[in-house]
């Protein structure tokens, strides 16, 4: 099987029932392609916060991935309201 190549957050298939898998060895950017790819969900579809389930392994990374998930839609929202 070929490699598909480098993972694009913005190329990224975001439309309805698309599930995306994200697997990688540590330090490669999983957990900045996820923030992104939840970003992305929230700012260009109707999806809600409460229809995204975004699945890890320890709760360490849930913990991680919780706070930056919330800091880049914090970001985001300060940014389109200036």
């Amino acid at each position: 099987m070929k490699h598909p190549g480098p993972f694009d957050i913005l190329c990224a298939d975001i439309s309805g029932g698309i599930t995306t898998l994200v697997e990688a060895s540590a330090g490669t950017g999983k957990t900045y392609a996820i923030v992104g790819l939840f970003l992305r969900l929230i700012a260009e579809t109707d999806v809600g916060v409460e229809n995204i389930l975004v699945v890890t392994y320890t709760d360490a990374a849930t913990q991680e991935l919780k706070a930056k998930v919330r800091t880049a839609l914090r970001r985001a929202a300060d940014a389109f309201s200036n």
